[in-house]
């Protein structure tokens, strides 16, 4: 997808895969074709705004599939450009899933810490969640398969007209 523009993708269900795709990939918001169409206006309204659209089942499959990756990922250089390493080392268990009090024990951190450096983190790179956060903060996984899943999205994302 273009940096800069924001991307909404339309599927024919929810299906895990498919979900998992279209946010590692780097769309804002997944909509599942079968709900109301007064969802669809306040889905593309909030990607407009700039914010993550997911229904809580979707969510999960995007945390579940961070928690369970075997691959360490690597923050972006942008994004860690604009922290500390303190922030970075935070957020990189942040992204890996820990929970603020795994985070703390790891780091010898209290977890109010934990918290002030993830609202800085926040703050800085224009997120509001910790799902956002991961989406802004990972790098992007091989570029080869990535265009090959892209096409596949874009081809289940156009049948909705069918």
């Amino acid at each position: 997808f273009s940096p800069g523009i924001r991307t909404l993708i339309v599927l024919e269900s929810s299906d895990r895969e498919l979900v998992i795709e279209a946010f590692r990939l780097g769309a804002d918001g997944v909509f599942c074709r079968n709900q109301s169409f007064e969802l669809l206006c306040r889905s593309v309204e909030a990607v407009y705004r700039g914010q993550i659209w997911a229904n809580t089942a979707e969510l999960r499959y995007v945390m579940d599939a961070f928690v369970n990756s075997s691959k360490r990922r690597k923050l972006r250089p942008r994004a860690e450009r604009h922290m500390t390493k303190s922030e970075s080392a935070v957020v990189s268990l942040a992204v890996a899933g820990l929970p603020n009090r795994e985070i703390a024990t790891q780091l010898g951190l209290t977890e109010h810490t934990v918290k002030n450096y993830l609202y800085r983190v926040f703050n800085k790179l224009g997120v509001s969640n910790r799902v956002e956060l991961v989406l802004s903060c990972l790098s992007q996984e091989d570029a080869s398969h990535e265009a090959s899943t892209v096409r596949t999205l874009e081809v289940e994302s156009h049948s909705v007209g069918k």
